[in-house]
């Protein structure tokens, strides 16, 4: 599920690695220096009682207005 989310941070505009992308997911860094929370930990903190896999796996787009191209059409014109 991450690689096709990555793959449409790229086609976005993303220009980073994969791994710098997941690292983005992370919240920022604490005012007193110490790491942020990740946007799971948010999650949680709002009420999420599921685990971070389950989650992840219900990350979804949603196309407000006009629908974008499918996953299909994008790996179309980038690989043919």
């Amino acid at each position: 599920m991450a690689s096709l989310l990555y793959e449409i941070a790229v086609a976005n505009g993303y220009t980073g690695t994969e791994q710098q992308w997941l690292e983005s997911l992370v919240g920022a860094a604490g005012a007193n220096g110490t790491d942020g929370k990740s946007a799971y930990e948010l999650a949680v903190e709002n009420g999420y009682e599921g685990t971070i896999q389950e989650w992840l796996d219900g990350l979804t787009i949603e196309v407000i207005g006009a629908v974008g191209k499918s996953a299909y059409e994008l790996a179309v014109e980038k690989w043919l």
